[in-house]
């Protein structure tokens, strides 16, 4: 009966492992997405209020109705609790920050720091059209990561029952 037990207890485990790595990529996607939402909010605002970012995204804050772990309330966060450093180095904290808690995928974590390097440094022109750029740059990664996601998902789930499967047949 213990073994039994024991048995269904590493499988159980197994699987709740390979449910867990599913969720995680599920995460990513969500954020990328946020990340993506967040690059047309501030495209938007700087369209129709010519501001300087900080007062943009303290705007943008505002009229955010989301968790307070958003990319946008981290990005206020940081800009109100620094007044004397550079935007594009309180941008590339809240990217690095964000990226690490998200697991965000490289590629999306380089694109967003080169975007961010001449954020608020050029004219309006070039500002909406990089952000644009990057919108589209992250819809393309997102797209990518969503046809990946479908393909593991199911192949995940199984693996990780077969793994706890066979680790039960070794031990007994």
């Amino acid at each position: 009966m213990l073994k039994l037990l024991g048995a269904l207890l590493v499988i159980a485990a197994c699987t709740a492992f390979g449910i867990k790595s599913v969720m995680k990529k599920r995460d990513t996607i969500k954020a990328l997405k946020e990340l993506r939402s967040a690059l047309s909010e501030i495209a938007r605002a700087i369209n129709f209020q010519l501001d300087p970012l900080p007062e943009v995204i303290s705007r943008l804050h505002k009229e955010q109705f989301s968790e307070a772990d958003s990319f946008i309330s981290q990005l206020h966060t940081n800009v109100q609790n620094s007044e004397n450093e550079p935007f594009s180095q309180l941008w590339e904290h809240t990217i690095k920050l964000f990226s690490k808690e998200k697991e965000l995928p490289i590629q999306a974590e380089s694109l967003l720091l080169s975007l961010g390097e001449s954020l608020g440094k050029m004219d309006y022109e070039t500002e909406l059209s990089r952000l644009k750029e990057g919108q589209a740059s992250l819809s393309e990664l997102i797209d990518e990561t969503e046809q990946n996601y479908g393909k593991t998902e199911k192949m995940t789930k199984s693996l990780s029952i077969i793994l706890g499967i066979f680790i039960v047949i070794l031990l007994l």
